[in-house]
């Protein structure tokens, strides 16, 4: 629920429900207080993240548009995703931290390089090079966006590792 703030409790249920009756993912209650739920990918669920990753990637290259007046972007989301949406250029180890800044509190992802892929992490070793890259969410929707225009965003730490990442996701076709 805390990666899909938007979504209602009754809908996220009934879906993570079919997904277990589908065989995709399992549910391992915990019998401890408060009660705690985890999911995990079963095999079946693993053998399509391949065929998601393809779509995602399509759906970039293909459907990205730019934002209309109004339309809310969540950054957040789009960068857990960033590990599938990425072609397969080898990356070189490292930590990487993607920064909105906002008044209220700034929006922060965390990725660990390891075998040369991004992986979310919840907290960073000491780990070094460290790459930063940073700016406002105007500037972030432009990078990621159809235009790729990342002039608005700035780099710490090993900027050609933070500008490899940034060209190793798909373009508009």
């Amino acid at each position: 629920r805390k990666h899909r703030p938007g979504i209602s409790t009754g809908v996220l249920d009934r879906y993570l429900q079919q997904m277990v009756a589908d065989g995709l993912i399992a549910r391992r209650r915990f019998r401890e207080m408060p009660p705690r739920v985890e999911f995990e990918l079963t095999d079946s669920g693993r053998a399509l993240l391949p065929i998601a990753s393809s779509l995602a990637r399509w759906g970039m290259r293909h459907m990205w548009s730019e934002p209309r007046a109004g339309e809310r972007v969540d950054l957040s989301a789009l960068w857990r995703l960033l590990p599938v949406l990425m072609d397969d250029t080898p990356l070189p180890g490292g930590i990487v931290e993607l920064t909105v800044e906002r008044p209220e509190r700034p929006l922060r992802q965390l990725f660990d390089i390891r075998e040369g892929r991004l992986e979310p992490i919840d907290d960073a070793p000491q780990k070094i090079p460290w790459t930063r890259i940073e700016g406002g969410e105007a500037a972030w929707i432009a990078a990621l966006g159809p235009k790729r225009d990342n002039g608005e965003l700035r780099f710490a730490g090993d900027e050609q590792l933070a500008q490899r990442i940034l060209a190793a996701l798909p373009a508009r076709a």
